[in-house]
């Protein structure tokens, strides 16, 4: 039995020697999420007195998954092989699925995981926009094939990334944010999309 009543509390026990488990906090690298550099701060760890095993006690795999994703969106270098392979999962897709939203084959999508091959800028900027997507749908429950919109709103809208919309905004207001665009660089974006009359306004 893994865990046993001695007198009024419970007896952790290790499921592979049998041995009394031991609770400590420590900072705990959590390799189990595919992940190599993710370090869960006063974790609590059970460490077996007789074979030394060391048994997490991860709460809330849920919301612990979707921050890891999030900061992985955000992070300002491209993705490396297990950050891509994490955030397709995230985004509950089959590399031949993202392959087919990317316009790229399953073995690309197979060798940027295995960091065979890197991705290029724009692809890394398209597939965070996807797996976004994907992110948001798993937190609402729905499936509403945004993942999809999302890809194509990436192919269309260069300037579309996901790190600048996930920066956080300082708490504090320095006045209106400056705003310069040259609209003979607008054609170039790709799209139709109409005027609002009720904010554009031509003079």
């Amino acid at each position: 039995m893994p865990n046993q009543q001695e007198g009024n509390a419970m007896t952790r026990r290790c499921y592979e020697c049998g041995g009394v488990l031991s609770a400590k906090h420590q900072d705990y690298r959590y390799t189990e999420c595919g992940l190599q550099n993710v370090t869960l701060k006063n974790l609590a760890v059970y460490v077996c007195d007789g074979c030394e095993a060391e048994v997490p006690e991860i709460p809330n795999i849920g919301n612990l998954h979707r921050t890891i994703a999030i900061d992985l969106l955000a992070k300002r270098t491209l993705l490396c092989g297990e950050e891509v392979k994490f955030l397709r999962k995230m985004a509950r897709l089959t590399g031949a699925q993202l392959a087919q939203l990317m316009g790229v084959t399953s073995t690309q999508v197979s060798k940027w995981e295995n960091n065979k091959r890197p991705m290029s800028a724009s692809s890394d900027r398209v597939l965070r926009l996807i797996c976004y997507a994907g992110v948001l749908e798993r937190l609402l429950k729905i499936d509403s094939g945004l993942k999809a919109e999302m890809a194509t709103a990436a192919f269309k809208v260069p300037s579309l990334d996901i790190r600048d919309l996930l920066k956080r905004i300082e708490g504090k207001s320095r006045g209106p944010k400056k705003v310069m665009i040259d609209p003979s660089e607008l054609a170039n974006l790709g799209g139709d999309i109409p005027e609002d009359p009720g904010v554009v306004t031509v003079q």
